[in-house]
């Protein structure tokens, strides 16, 4: 199972290094900074994807559960 905490940890991080490549840094760290913000957007994007994917499953089970939902719709 995926531990939320390392997830935020990921999305955080990726906001800090944006924020620290706004600020304007020297050549050097501006560098590295992008290679960091490079390499983590896929992994954010992967995280939200994965977040939006639970959540849909999350509704869909809830619309499945509820009696009160059409017999048609579930």
């Amino acid at each position: 199972m995926l531990q939320p905490a390392k997830l935020d940890a990921l999305i955080a991080r990726r906001e800090a290094v944006e924020a620290e490549l706004a600020s304007q840094p020297d050549r050097e760290t501006y560098v590295k900074l992008s290679r960091e913000f490079s390499d983590l957007g896929p992994l954010v994007e992967r995280v939200k994807a994965y977040r939006a994917a639970v959540s849909e499953l999350a509704d869909i089970d809830a619309l499945l559960g509820d009696a009160a939902t059409d017999a048609e719709m579930r």
